[in-house]
Formats: C-alpha cells, structure tokens, sequence
C-alpha cells in the first residue's frame, strides 16, 4: 500500500450549470462538469476530465482518461463514452494529451479545432 503524503495529493474542480467550464492542475487532477456545452481540463500525468452534459469539450495530460457525453440520435438517448489518453503525441494509438476534444455525430472522439489553433499560436 502507498503511503499518502501532499506530494501525491491532486486538484480537483467541478462545475455543475450549463456552459460550465472546470480547469485543475496537478498529477491525477480530476475536473469535471455536469451542464450542456461545459468544457473540462485536466493537465498533469494520469488526470481525469469529463463531462456529463451534451456538446462539451475535454482534454488532458499525458496518460490520463477523458469522458464525454453524446446525443444518440439512433437510440434517443445521451450515452457517454471514455477514451484514454496516451504518451501526448498520439504515437502510441491512443488521443492526443493536451488537446481538446469532442464527440462527432456518431460519438467518436475528435480534435476541436478552436482549441487546436489556439495551441499552435501560442
């Protein structure tokens, strides 16, 4: 068993209104938000970001796990879906860390290019 110290202890932030946005920062950092259209980031090794509400966006740090919500049409129903996170440069098959991403029509991750163009600016 690992011995807790402050070293290992990890932010977390969470929002709960439509167009909610939650940002923490840290090893295993959890953000979350439950409204439509939030945003979530989590950077750190092994984070976590989600949100629960339809159309929002989520990104992370390297090994880390992002969670999104989808409309399915099909079905008539929300649905989330999980994806991991990889090494950061999408080498690995696995998404991209520190890149926001959200669900397509057909609930597959993708890049969202507002957040891509921002990060290739700065």
């Amino acid at each position: 068993m690992r011995e807790t110290s402050s070293d290992w202890l990890s932010d977390v932030a969470a929002t709960t209104k439509h167009r909610g946005r939650a940002s923490a920062t840290g090893y295993f950092s959890v953000a979350a938000t439950t409204g439509d259209y939030g945003i979530s980031t989590a950077t750190g090794d092994g984070s976590v970001a989600v949100v629960t509400g339809i159309r929002g966006l989520v990104g992370c740090g390297p090994y880390g796990c992002i969670c999104l919500s989808w409309w399915n049409e099909a079905e008539q129903r929300s649905e989330m879906r999980c994806a991991q996170v990889g090494c950061g440069d999408g080498s690995d098959g696995k998404l991209k860390a520190n890149v926001q991403y959200r669900l397509n029509g057909d609930g597959q991750f993708v890049e969202d290019s507002r957040f891509v163009a921002d990060r290739k600016r700065g």
